[in-house]
């Protein structure tokens, strides 16, 4: 009897039959044959026999939801879901005499449902630049394993961090971990914002010389617009504006800048009938001098309607001769 009690650590429904077939015991299933079988039939019993396959159905229970179960987690799940003892009864039960408590099938079960796994993922910078890059970031309970799909591919570690590969467009990266209480799937998206495109075009393209032309520009994800070369300043976004007089080809560029980056496109207007006038020499006033003293010539004073001048060279045309110092 010491031994029996010892070993009740979760007591279920045996019974409480007062004489033989007391329909208080557990209705089970019998055969009237004595050495060989009979007739089928059913009756009244109580005890451990009684109590005992309701405990066994409620373990087999529990391994269906939990295959992976060990004996001391299935005993340790049915004493902690057990309900507790009833008192006022006379012969009330306790934990030191009856065990945990009463069976519950519905709790037990429960607690030894394996805990479904959890995954978070999260991305940093969640927006790019055309071919920038973004750092990925999860964890996860309950997971023994996870994959990656969308964006990324492959097997990944139950937690950790990666980089993305330079991103062209917005991606959605995907991340499933599965553990024994099934599967659970976390997405993210990183937005690339796409960069600036910049149109620009001049009307008419040729013109003769001291006539003008008609610049026009559009843009695309551009916040800002800077002119450069024959024009200057800041532009809209999108717009038309004259040249002005020509009088040498000339190339305007534009640059457009956005949160994605920078783009520029340029237009030439080819300037005709302009005629190359020859520069203007001056080497300075006359001077008169005593014989076999330096003279200092200054060509500064030269000019070239068309072009700057960026050099000099002078040569004796007249008189005696005389030696010229530096004439270039």
């Amino acid at each position: 009897q010491r031994r029996d009690r010892a070993k009740r650590r979760c007591p279920a429904p045996g019974g409480a039959q007062a004489f033989a077939n007391d329909p208080n015991g557990v209705l089970s299933t019998l055969n009237t044959g004595t050495t060989t079988p009979v007739a089928d039939s059913y009756v009244y019993y109580q005890g451990t026999s009684m109590a005992a396959p309701h405990v066994a159905g409620v373990a087999s229970l529990m391994f269906g939801v939990n295959p992976s179960l060990t004996p001391t987690q299935l005993l340790s799940f049915l004493q902690s879901s057990a309900r507790v003892f009833p008192t006022g009864t006379g012969s009330d039960c306790t934990t030191s005499l009856c065990g945990a408590g009463i069976v519950n099938a519905a709790a037990a079960v429960q607690a030894a449902a394996p805990t479904a796994p959890t995954v978070t993922l999260s991305a940093s910078p969640t927006t790019v630049a055309v071919g920038g890059v973004s750092t990925l970031t999860w964890s996860s309970t309950n997971a023994t394993s996870c994959t990656a799909s969308g964006g990324w591919i492959g097997a990944k570690p139950t937690s950790g961090s990666e980089t993305t590969a330079a991103l062209t467009v917005t991606t959605a990266f995907t991340l499933t971990c599965t553990g024994t209480g099934g599967s659970a799937s976390q997405s993210v998206t990183v937005a690339v914002t796409p960069a600036p495109t910049v149109t620009l075009s001049a009307s008419p393209t040729t013109v003769a010389a001291g006539c003008t032309s008609t610049l026009s520009w559009s843009s695309t994800n551009a916040t800002s617009c800077i002119a450069s070369g024959g024009w200057s300043g800041a532009k809209p976004t999108s717009g038309s504006e004259s040249t002005g007089a020509l009088t040498t080809t000339s190339t305007f560029t534009l640059t457009c800048t956005g949160a994605g980056g920078s783009a520029s496109q340029s237009a030439t207007v080819t300037v005709t009938g302009v005629t190359n006038q020859p520069p203007v020499a001056n080497a300075g006033p006359d001077q008169s001098v005593r014989e076999k003293r330096t003279v200092t010539l200054n060509g500064s004073a030269s000019s070239d309607p068309d072009v700057t001048i960026v050099s000099f060279a002078c040569q004796q045309v007249s008189g005696t001769a005389v030696t010229l110092s530096n004439p270039n």
